[in-house]
């Protein structure tokens, strides 16, 4: 086996498919939000706002969302953390640990980016909750549709 192959216990992908991975991940949840975003766009229009989306703006989603991003984003910091300092106090040695600090870093990345998706649409969850509760023939002209 060559040395740049390493398997990982991680899926059982080699530490460069394994890094891929993780950069699809992110890329993935950022389309999510660019579709939140677009979807809060069409509501900025005239749409009405989608269900999935009047459920994604309620308080209870948003606070735990966020809280769940930034309990990952924390614990990730930490394992990062433990990890650099358990390599420096080694001595001069290679670190080993690619594939952990592959997993932590992503899993930090994706916390900050739940809690800041979860922060962006608090701004929009008051107007969203209020669409919600109006007849369809009044949205239009709420959402600034009519101009």
């Amino acid at each position: 086996m060559r040395e740049d192959r390493i398997v990982t216990p991680y899926l059982g992908l080699s530490v460069h498919s394994f890094i891929v991975m993780a950069l699809g991940a992110v890329a993935a949840f950022q389309l999510i939000v660019f579709g939140m975003a677009a979807a809060l766009y069409g509501v900025e229009a005239g749409y009405r706002p989608p269900k999935w989306l009047i459920r994604a703006s309620s308080r209870t989603f948003r606070l735990g969302s966020a809280v769940v991003g930034l309990v990952t984003a924390v614990w990730a910091a930490v394992s990062i953390a433990q990890m650099t300092i358990r390599w420096v106090t080694t001595g001069p040695v290679v670190f080993t640990e690619t594939r952990a600090l592959v997993l932590a870093a992503t899993l930090m990345v994706l916390g900050l980016q739940i809690v800041s998706a979860a922060l962006f649409l608090s701004i929009f969850a008051g107007r969203l909750q209020r669409l919600a509760q109006l007849p369809v023939s009044e949205v239009r002209a709420f959402a600034g549709g009519a101009r």
